[in-house]
């Protein structure tokens, strides 16, 4: 997937939030977290660029690292 806004390559991670009761405070948690390593702008860290929420889930929308993409490219 492509971000709209920049035109680059971006991963989403989405979590159902279906069953999330119990861990809801552990994925607030680990938004924080990722938010926090984003800020680092260190090359081994991959960027949290945006959180969506739906009604069906969240998606953490993140950065895709160099390497995946020539990769996948091949």
């Amino acid at each position: 997937m492509k971000c709209k806004q920049k035109h680059f390559p971006v991963a989403i991670k989405c979590i159902t939030k279906k069953g999330l009761v119990k861990t809801q405070n552990l994925l607030g948690k680990e938004i924080k977290i990722l938010k926090e390593l984003t800020e680092l702008h260190h090359e081994n860290v991959v960027a949290l660029l945006d959180c969506k929420e739906s009604q069906d889930c969240v998606n953490l929308v993140m950065e895709v690292s160099v390497n995946i993409i020539f990769y996948n490219d091949g």
